[in-house]
């Protein structure tokens, strides 16, 4: 290899190539090379699959469970099915695993066969040659009870001791030229063997009888040759493997300008036998006359042949126009098109229009002179009318961007379209979600963007190509260039506060704009210094990453000692995910102590509708937080504490928040009830609430007639502490048949006997009850539930009965309902 390929095959080898996704196959049409999977409801493959789909890869794992919907976990099969091209084929491991039984075939012949219900694992390996072509490869796999894994796997065997299989040679050559940039374009069908390892390009003048050494050695299926100059050339491909063996060269392509013809000379009009002579030619036009056109050849009675193969990207209409002394006969892909074949003393012409396919196609003259002068022409052109050319360029392929951060530019390249009417190309820049704007217009195939920011942007571009008709491609799919970041972010915004249900743990937060850094992988380094300013050197503490464990990235915990008045500072550093570091934070300080605020002064309670408003005088201490708690008295002089109900009403975060006073919502049911209210300092110091003050009320009662008394009996609500937040009230019946009493009378059950539930709300304004709903009593069920309101700032009393099919009571239950309103 010349250093000058050297040189251009390193800046190819860093290249991005952006690859379109292909649009998803139809359920049961599988993409080149992937098995088609189908689910059996049984073992024996019969009937028709429960489910058909496409596996890349069969390695499953479906433990006791059923591997797709439909399927029992146990007795059930499953078939995996591809046909593939193989090349030139060669030596192959197959590698199966299972549990339970699995059979490989190779073109229907069994080649493993583990066919057993086992409870672990089994496994085998086994080495074959493929023959070249087309193989369809199956594997059926059992499972019949318990779990149910299975893998296999295909693969070449590389070592060159045992693989001795050539590759076959590549196919379809095609080349292009981009004239501007003097460059040609060379590409070819990628091979089927699963080895291939890559591709060696040949070169050689149409004067040089063999190719020397290669010019080229890459891995995909084009190469750019930027050292051709004007020179004409014949280029081949050759396959190599990873066992190192090389296959026999392709057909040979040749280009100058664009793609050149092979032209062959025979000395009859037959074009049998070896060629007088072989060359080529870049356009057919030629004028003999009456002597020879080729050394060796006769005056008259001979034949010259040209050919070439070309890729005409979309296609489209074009015109051939043929002129010749004597026959000429113009062929495309082996169909005549142009037919002048007798001898003539004076030229005769045509001029035909015709549409060629999209895609690679072969153009071939024959022209012979039987006697007299000697003349020929030929050339195709595209019809570039708009009237006529509707067909738009192929999108362009190839394009892949080489960003340079040291210059804030990014070049541009991508692989010549091959229309012969291609005008221009045009790429374009996202400016906004689903806003592009163009960046060039250049019929060249490469471009450098330059003053590119450098914040970290993505930014996205696609290319497109037009043709001289106007007509323009498809976009390519979008390339991104991630610029450089060197914007230093902005400094944290701290805060620190106590850790609640905590002794002495301080809590650090930030602020949202460092909250996102974090989350796009930025670190935050947490610093503490003693005392009441950061000082030069303060401690690094910790750092917080969006992987950090338990609490990324909202808050950084600190445990101190004790909280003992000693005074803290905490500063942070932000360093984002491109390694810009900000500005330390402004310092925070705090004096954490361990005296609990004194005990409240004052304290009242006042009775509602929905519970008891709690209130006090306003402490000297500032920044509490007040706690309230029901105290039940047990008969033993003990105490417990409920504290359901009762919440904050002072807490800042609450629009409708009253100093000095808070609501314990219950219902409103002449209770008689204590109650105990603590408050608490930032650092979650308060008095234990065994010695905080308290305050006894008799609860407003609102209760229905019917409701007053003590409560009982099989019916009960369900979820009594969650009806008035979540509007559903559900109730049960339970019997509790008690033994034989001393007066030897039962316990009754009624709950099997009831037929209908009644649900009732009581309607103070009419002293009545009115029906919610009846619902049919079912053994089946254990639970009834219903969708109830509980408005704001009252007590609702709902009553369940109970009856018999004859309409007699069977049981009641009575159940209120509170829901408190802003304090």
């Amino acid at each position: 290899m010349s250093a000058s390929t050297a040189v251009v095959m390193a800046m190819t080898g860093a290249f991005v190539t952006v690859v379109a996704p292909s649009s998803a196959s139809a359920a049961t049409a599988c993409a080149a090379n992937v098995f088609t999977r189908q689910f059996f409801a049984n073992t024996t493959f019969s009937g028709a699959p429960k489910k058909t789909d496409c596996d890349s890869k069969i390695d499953q794992d479906w433990g006791a469970g059923a591997p797709a919907s439909g399927l029992p976990s146990n007795d059930f099969g499953v078939r995996w099915q591809l046909t593939r091209d193989f090349g030139s084929g060669g030596p192959f491991t197959f590698t199966a695993s299972s549990r339970d039984g699995i059979r490989v075939y190779l073109d229907g012949v069994r080649k493993v066969d583990l066919w057993k219900n086992v409870s672990t694992a089994v496994s085998t390996k086994v080495d074959l040659t493929v023959p070249k072509g087309e193989h369809t490869l199956r594997v059926d796999y059992v499972n019949w009870t318990g779990s149910a894994d299975v893998t296999f796997a295909y693969a070449p065997r590389t070592s060159a001791t045992v693989d001795k299989v050539a590759p076959l040679a590549p196919t379809g050559p095609s080349v292009a030229r981009d004239a501007g940039a003097r460059r040609n374009f060379l590409k070819w069908t990628a091979n089927k063997e699963m080895d291939v390892a890559g591709y060696r390009v040949y070169r050689r003048t149409p004067g040089q009888t063999s190719f020397g050494a290669p010019l080229a050695t890459v891995t995909g299926t084009s190469f750019t040759d930027t050292t051709s100059g004007g020179t004409t050339h014949l280029y081949e491909v050759r396959a190599f493997d990873k066992a190192g063996n090389e296959s026999s060269g392709s057909s040979d392509v040749s280009v100058t300008g664009k793609p050149v013809y092979l032209r062959q000379f025979f000395a009859n009009t037959s074009f049998s036998g070896t060629p007088a002579r072989t060359d080529t030619d870049s356009a057919i036009d030629q004028n003999w006359g009456t002597g020879t056109a080729a050394s060796g050849l006769p005056v008259n009675d001979f034949g010259v042949r040209w050919q070439v193969t070309r890729d005409f990207g979309s296609g489209g209409p074009f015109t051939l126009t043929a002129s010749g002394q004597d026959g000429i006969r113009v062929y495309l892909d082996g169909v005549r098109k142009i037919d002048l074949w007798k001898n003539g003393s004076t030229t005769v012409s045509k001029t035909v229009n015709l549409t060629v396919p999209q895609g690679e196609h072969t153009l071939r003259v024959d022209y012979v002179n039987w006697t007299g002068a000697a003349a020929v022409k030929f050339d195709y052109t595209p019809r570039t009318d708009a009237s006529v050319d509707q067909v738009p360029p192929l999108t362009p392929t190839g394009l892949r961007v080489a960003y340079d951060e040291n210059t804030d530019s990014a070049t541009f390249s991508w692989a010549a379209n091959t229309e012969m009417d291609r005008a221009y190309y045009r790429l374009y820049q996202q400016t906004a979600v689903g806003d592009w704007a163009p960046m060039v217009i250049t019929d060249r195939t490469t471009w450098t963007a330059t003053g590119l920011p450098r914040d970290g942007r993505i930014l996205r571009y696609y290319l497109v190509t037009s043709d001289r008709a106007g007509n323009v491609s498809e976009q390519t799919p979008a390339l991104e260039v991630a610029t450089v970041d060197t914007v230093v972010p902005a400094a944290p915004a701290l805060r620190v506060s106590h850790l609640d249900n905590t002794p002495h743990t301080l809590k650090v937060n930030w602020d949202t704009g460092t909250e996102k850094e974090l989350r796009n992988g930025g670190v935050l380094g947490v610093y503490r210094s003693t005392g009441g300013a950061s000082g030069d050197d303060p401690e690094l503490i910790g750092t917080v990453a969006k992987d950090s464990s338990p609490t990324w990235p909202y808050a950084y915990m600190d445990e101190l000692p004790a909280f003992d008045g000693t005074a803290y500072t905490y500063t942070a550093v932000l360093t984002d995910a491109a390694g810009n570091a900000s500005p330390r934070s402004t310092p925070v300080t705090v004096t954490p102590d361990g005296v609990a605020p004194a005990p409240l002064t004052g304290l009242t309670a006042t009775p509602r509708a929905d519970g008891v408003l709690l209130s006090w005088d306003t402490p000297a201490e500032t920044g509490l937080r007040y706690a309230a708690t029901r105290v039940v008295r047990g008969e033993d002089g003990s105490s417990r504490y409920d504290s359901r109900g009762c919440s904050d009403a002072v807490d800042p975060s609450k629009g409708t928040s009253v100093a000095n006073a808070l609501l314990c919502v219950g219902p409103a049911d002449g209770e008689t009830v204590t109650f105990a209210v603590v408050a608490y300092d930032a650092w979650g110091n308060g008095i234990p609430v065994g010695q905080a003050p308290t305050v006894t009320v008799t609860e407003l009662d609102h209760r229905p007639d019917d409701a007053r008394g003590a409560q009982g009996g099989p019916l009960t609500v369900l979820n009594p502490d969650d009806v008035a937040r979540t509007g559903r009230l559900e109730w049960g019946c339970t019997d509790e048949v008690d033994e034989v009493d001393g007066a030897g009378e039962a316990g009754q059950a009624v709950c099997a006997d009831i037929a209908t539930y009644r649900l009732e709300r009581w309607n103070a304004a009419t002293g009545a009850y009115e029906t919610l709903l009846t619902v049919a009593a079912d053994p089946a069920r254990t639970r009834y539930p219903s969708a109830v309101t509980v408005p704001t700032g009252s007590t609702t009393f709902f009553r369940i009965t109970g009856t018999l099919a004859d309409g007699t009571t069977a049981a009641v239950t009575h159940y209120a309902a509170a829901k408190g309103s802003a304090v």
